[in-house]
This record gives C-alpha cells, sequence and structure tokens, in this order.
C-alpha cells in the first residue's frame, strides 16, 4: 500500500511541480483580465 504510494508520487512529482509552477501563471491571466476589464 505504502509502496504504491510512493510509486505514483514519484511518477507524478514531476508533472506536479511543473503544474505548480506553471499554475499561478493560469490564475494570473484571467484575474488580470477581470481585473482590466477584458
Amino acid at each position: 500500500m505504502l509502496g504504491e504510494v510512493l510509486y505514483i508520487a514519484h511518477r507524478l512529482r514531476r508533472p506536479l511541480a511543473r503544474g505548480l509552477l506553471t499554475a499561478p501563471l493560469w490564475l494570473a491571466i484571467p484575474l488580470a483580465r477581470l481585473w482590466l476589464g477584458f
């Protein structure tokens, strides 16, 4: 059980890290568009 969790976490670590780096951009763009009114 624990081994499976660690295996999955290891497999997802790099995509998750990339997602965490890009998430602020994907959140900032719509917020900026709403703030600027377009």
